[in-house]
């Protein structure tokens, strides 16, 4: 029996806008863009995965180049660094707000989607600067699927692309 040492949460679920110059072509040449020509496996909480059955995941799931909208879409719905919260100081949380009437609190989730919604444009503006030439897919792993998808969500495979994760509990 194998026992995760480290930080174990409930499950949750990332998904990953990610962006390629040149389209690969198979899987073989996507695992080189991941992990580079000589790599075969990769380690996750002192597991090893061969990084071509990722690689064939991921290609398996790159269907369509999306467009700007598509990522900022995909930015608001989740938690990436540096956008607003579910909540601040003077909301949900906040013995007040239980006195809310439901107008109110409407109001409230209004403003804030607004407030997300526009960060979301910023942030993706930021991204994308210096990348206009790279095409852009969103993919979505959960480590509720098993240890290698966990391993796929929470272990980096895209660090040498450009991409963003953004998370979505």
């Amino acid at each position: 029996m194998k026992i995760r040492g480290g930080f174990v949460s409930n499950s949750s679920s990332s998904s990953f806008i990610i962006g390629f110059k040149t389209i690969p072509k198979n899987f073989c040449e996507l695992k080189d863009m991941m992990f580079g020509a000589y790599t075969e496996r990769m380690f996750y909480y002192e597991e090893a995965y061969d990084v071509f059955d990722i690689a064939r995941i991921v290609f398996d799931d790159l269907k369509t180049p999306v467009k700007k909208q598509d990522l900022i879409e995909e930015v608001a719905s989740g938690s990436v660094a540096g956008l607003v919260e579910d909540y601040d100081d003077d909301g949900p949380m906040s013995s007040e707000f239980q006195k809310w009437t439901n107008d109110e609190k409407q109001d409230y989730w209004k403003k804030l989607e607004d407030k997300r919604d526009k960060q979301a444009v910023e942030y993706v503006d930021k991204f994308l600067i210096g990348k206009e030439d790279l095409k852009f897919y969103i993919i979505s792993y959960s480590d509720n699927d098993g240890q290698q998808s966990a391993a796929m969500e929470h272990g980096e495979i895209f660090k040498r692309l450009p991409h963003l994760q953004i998370s979505h509990h």
